[in-house]
């Protein structure tokens, strides 16, 4: 059966939110149904980065949604938490900012 799938990514470590870096990500989500990247503010500040380029992400990954907090997540998970069958993938270093998938 097919299923619907969807990726999400938190951009967490400082390699992959280095700038240069992160076009190694190329790709990376395309075969998504849906897909989000996930950068968490907080995370910045601890490692006093600037935000990546948005132009940079948008090009990077042109299929997905960029989540800067945990609302953004979950309003994405809410839009398509009912696709069913579904499979969902979530890949992080960190934790998404907290949020929890229930």
């Amino acid at each position: 059966a097919n299923r619907f799938f969807v990726c999400m990514l938190e951009l967490h470590t400082y390699s992959s939110l280095n700038e240069e870096f992160i076009p190694h990500y190329q790709y990376a989500l395309n075969t998504a149904d849906a897909a989000l990247v996930f950068i968490d503010k907080l995370a910045l500040e601890i490692k006093e980065k600037p935000f990546p380029n948005e132009q940079l992400l948008t090009q990077t990954f042109p299929n997905a949604v960029i989540a800067k907090d945990v609302r953004d997540i979950q309003q994405f998970a809410n839009k398509y938490r009912s696709k069913e069958p579904s499979v969902w993938m979530m890949m992080s270093s960190g934790n998404f900012g907290g949020w929890k998938f229930d």
